[in-house]
């Protein structure tokens, strides 16, 4: 039975950060470890994990904002510089001096820019090591879904977005995940629930300006990944049509320093589709 938003909100906090309303989970006890979430997830897509996680590691799992049970701006942007912003207040708010980072999918892509800004001295957080998973690292190889391209469009994204019911929503997300271990109803239900709690939908087209952000950013964001860079590995779903074998290829050199982890038959969101195998890995590349 996949966790529900309401039983996985009554596991965190709601706290005032970066000036917007944010929600966090805080569990377990251990070195410092923050689960950045996915598109168009919320760290819900963590419930499946989060126990084997906490128990080695003290975990902080967020919600962006515009995602989950944090607060849904009516107005102005909600690009990465602010999902980054929220991070860092989130860090300071429960006296992270050192971390480590699991993100994939729109979490990796906040992780970047978290990884230029200590690159620039402007992180007061140690970055101990970074574990991604499937995400458009490299933009010009990203494939994403004929729903995303059209959500982001003026106009007619915003309409589209207030007509996304549960079973459109289902239809569209399911094609992301692996012939081997399909998106069931149940999660996808709890999962358009929290996307469409406190009106969601009506924020997907600014939410998809990702995608352009990550062109017109791509010398800053892919310039962290690198030799130096404390990325200690890479976990990805080999099925995966939207970020899978062909982004991990076009990556893997740029990170001799990663360790990788390829799930076969697995698709975009292998915490999701494998959670233990996933968590197991996970575990290993941290240790």
């Amino acid at each position: 039975m996949t966790i529900t938003p309401r039983q996985w909100w009554q596991r965190g906090t709601t706290t005032e950060l970066a000036g917007r309303r944010v929600f966090a989970v805080d569990a377990g006890a251990g070195p410092d470890l923050t689960l950045l979430h996915g598109y168009p997830a919320s760290s819900l897509e963590w419930g499946g994990v989060l126990d084997d996680l906490a128990g080695r590691h003290r975990v902080l799992a967020p919600d962006f904002v515009g995602f989950g049970a944090s607060a849904k701006p009516r107005t102005g942007a909600i690009g990465i510089d602010l999902q980054a912003d929220v991070v860092e207040a989130l860090w300071a708010h429960h006296g992270v001096e050192r971390t480590s980072i699991v993100a994939y999918d729109y979490g990796a892509i906040v992780t970047q820019e978290l990884l230029a800004r200590s690159r620039e001295g402007r992180l007061a957080v140690q970055v101990d090591a970074v574990v991604l998973g499937n995400a458009g690292l490299h933009h010009e190889v990203y494939r994403p879904r004929p729903f995303q391209r059209v959500l982001k469009t003026p106009v007619l994204g915003d309409l589209l977005a207030h007509v996304i019911t549960e079973p459109r929503f289902r239809a569209a997300w399911a094609p992301a995940f692996g012939p081997e271990h399909p998106l069931s109803e149940d999660a996808a239900a709890q999962h358009y629930a929290a996307l469409t709690h406190d009106g969601g939908l009506g924020l997907q087209r600014r939410v998809l300006g990702y995608i352009g952000e990550r062109a017109r950013r791509s010398d800053r964001w892919e310039g962290v990944l690198d030799a130096d860079a404390p990325i200690a590995g890479l976990v990805w779903g080999m099925a995966d049509p939207v970020s899978g074998a062909h982004v991990l290829a076009s990556v893997r050199g740029a990170l001799p320093q990663a360790r990788v982890v390829e799930l076969d038959g697995v698709g975009h969101c292998p915490h999701i589709e494998v959670p233990e195998a996933w968590a197991a890995r996970v575990l290993e590349l941290l240790a």
